[in-house]
């Protein structure tokens, strides 16, 4: 049975969103899709169940079963507060907050019963999937490298930097990868401008990451490349394309892996929603863990 659904937030990756929920609706798997801007101009054309130019407007018209925030991060501890009093599972899109204290006040104040999931699309990526698994089996021995590259020709938004907007996905990726928080990390190097930065992290136990993003690139990448004793894999989260080298180089796999990370998230909410049972993912721990990293390391 479907579920009714509220989105808030219909800008550039909301649209991305709704486009993703309509087709599941069509599947069967959304019974009603209703969504939320405060720019009545975003709503425009939009095919959707019902409108709304406010959120608690959206609460009180509907009986919803699941809602998703993917409005700007200032204004998601608020929101996730007035969905949470209607005892509703949240997709909350990252980064959960730029306020670390904010962060810290609202993730303590979860009910027991609260449902919340922040939007790193990339752990549902099947690539990625497929080499998270590679790693628990120890299919590359112990792994000592971890690479991000996000680089994107779309122009820089207002008001945003690319460590909280680009980065957060390899950062995150760095946690889920090695299974270690970035407070692990003890040395911390950051180069880069409004547009571009890169990362470097580096920790005790021989483990080093390198997360490079930017906006306004000359060419789009998306990549990750995991390096180990005993091989490599390298991810184009992009194509899809999926590589696994032995430790000479040579290859021992390669294949390209098909679906939407997007839709796999949407698709693993939607039964998360429907179960009811508590759940926070990633876990508080990981989430508090990134949020004062980049209270300590981001320009804002």
């Amino acid at each position: 049975m479907g579920l009714r659904v509220g989105l808030v937030g219909c800008g550039r990756w909301g649209r991305h969103h709704l486009a993703t929920l309509q087709t599941l609706q069509e599947e069967g798997h959304v019974a009603r899709l209703v969504v939320c801007d405060i720019n009545p101009s975003q709503l425009n054309s939009v095919r959707a169940d019902g409108v709304y130019h406010g959120f608690e407007r959206m609460l009180e018209s509907e009986t919803l079963d699941a809602v998703a925030i993917v409005t700007p991060p200032e204004t998601h501890a608020a929101l996730l507060h007035l969905a949470l009093a209607h005892e509703l599972p949240v997709l909350v899109e990252k980064p959960f907050t730029d306020d670390h204290g904010q962060a810290v006040e609202a993730f303590h104040a979860l009910p027991a019963t609260a449902v919340v999931a922040v939007g790193y699309l990339l752990r549902h990526h099947a690539g990625l999937l497929r080499l998270k698994t590679m790693l628990e089996n120890d299919g590359l021995g112990a792994v000592h490298g971890v690479r991000y590259v996000r680089r994107t020709r779309r122009s820089k938004p207002k008001d945003s930097d690319p460590i909280t907007t680009l980065a957060v996905h390899g950062l995150d990726l760095v946690t889920w990868l090695y299974q270690s928080p970035l407070r692990t990390f003890e040395r911390v190097e950051i180069e880069g401008d409004e547009r571009a930065a890169t990362v470097f992290l580096s920790n005790g136990s021989g483990q080093d990451a390198e997360v490079d993003v930017a906006w306004e690139a000359t060419v789009e990448q998306r990549l990750v490349e995991v390096t180990g004793n005993e091989g490599s894999v390298s991810v184009d989260f992009g194509t899809g394309a999926f590589a696994h080298r032995d430790v000479g180089g040579e290859v021992v796999e390669e294949l390209e892996v098909t679906g939407q990370p997007l839709e796999a998230e949407w698709r693993w909410f939607l039964n998360v929603a429907q179960q009811g049972q508590p759940c926070v993912y990633p876990s508080m721990d990981s989430l508090l863990d990134q949020s004062e990293w980049l209270h300590h390391h981001s320009p804002r």
